[in-house]
């Protein structure tokens, strides 16, 4: 697969810190605030996604309503499992993932339920997924299109790819030694993670050429299957600079036009100056040579008109035209 069109990472607005070991049943501090000049700026409340393979991500809810600031939680997830975690805001705008990856410890006497839920996507992730710029494919064998997938790479921005047919292929472009996650969801709030994978040096070729979102939510859809990056539908909450499908039409529709109405004036004004021409040509008809007599005087012929007082007919002055061209006028035929 090319690496010329790879998807971009998703745009961030704001930072979180949160430690990476917290004992069960503690009370945490979740520590947020804005990144300057973000474009927009993040919209309370927050919430975060934490991830591990073989459940749904699991979603804690904020009620902040400052933009920089702290949130407590109760660490109620259970041990032996590692987290890959995320923070948003209100609009889905990302905070990046944690660098580290989030693991509880045990702590006596804690009794709180595992709050976590069971995929409920069955999803198959096949070729080289911890292999850089190598191609993984993601099949999802139930639920309902369209789908998204969320490349989380520890200590990095998202990547998000809606598509609508299962499977999807897409470019590992992660360094070598980050542990990733990849969370998928249907279009009927069904979802899944599956990870983590830790990625190994390979080639190097895409790292780096995948842009950032850097104003807005990319949301374009990529059809699957053996197609893929190959987008048919595109909306962004930023800027556009395509011309809409109106305008296209509009387009397409005023072009013939207008050569047909140009093709038509040529012809009208060919028409006219051959009309035109036709009646300017006249047979030309040489002046009388006159007779002298001796006994006529020559007072007589000084009143006579000569060729030196008759003005050309080139010479006359001549209205515009715009029909009127010289370079369209036949030349007068020869005489005899």
């Amino acid at each position: 697969m090319s690496t010329t069109n790879l998807p971009p990472w998703d745009s961030s607005n704001f930072y979180f810190d949160l430690p990476g070991s917290i004992p069960r049943c503690s009370n945490t501090t979740w520590q947020y605030w804005r990144i300057e000049q973000a474009n927009p700026l993040p919209t309370p409340p927050y919430h975060a996604l934490l991830y591990t393979g073989g459940y749904e991500p699991y979603r804690i809810q904020f009620n902040n309503t400052d933009i920089d600031g702290r949130a407590n939680w109760t660490a109620n997830l259970p041990l032996d499992l590692k987290f890959g975690v995320s923070m948003f805001d209100s609009r889905n705008y990302t905070s990046g993932v944690l660098e580290r990856a989030l693991q509880i410890t045990p702590q006596a006497g804690c009794n709180l339920e595992n709050p976590l839920k069971l995929s409920t996507l069955d999803v198959e992730v096949t070729g080289k997924m911890e292999k850089q710029c190598e191609m993984v494919w993601v099949n999802v064998k139930n639920g309902t299109s369209p789908y998204k997938l969320e490349i989380t790479p520890r200590g990095q921005l998202q990547k998000t790819i809606h598509f609508a047919t299962s499977p999807l292929g897409f470019v590992l472009d992660i360094s070598a030694g980050v542990d990733y996650w990849l969370a998928l969801y249907d279009s009927d709030g069904h979802s899944a993670v599956k990870g983590s994978y830790s990625v190994s040096a390979s080639d190097i070729a895409c790292l780096g050429v995948a842009t950032t979102v850097r104003a807005g939510q990319l949301s374009t859809l990529y059809p699957g299957g053996t197609t893929t990056f190959t987008s048919v539908a595109t909306a962004t909450s930023g800027s556009s600079h395509g011309l809409a499908r109106p305008a296209i039409i509009g387009i397409a529709i005023a072009v013939p036009i207008a050569a047909i109405v140009v093709a038509v004036i040529i012809w009208f004004c060919y028409v006219r100056n051959r009309r035109r021409y036709r009646s300017e040509v006249k047979p030309e008809i040489e002046p009388e040579t006159p007779i002298t007599t001796p006994n006529m005087p020559r007072s007589k012929w000084e009143k006579l008109a000569t060729p030196d007082t008759i003005t050309p007919r080139s010479q006359r002055p001549t209205r515009f035209h715009p029909c009127r061209l010289t370079a369209g006028v036949p030349p007068a035929p020869p005489r005899m």
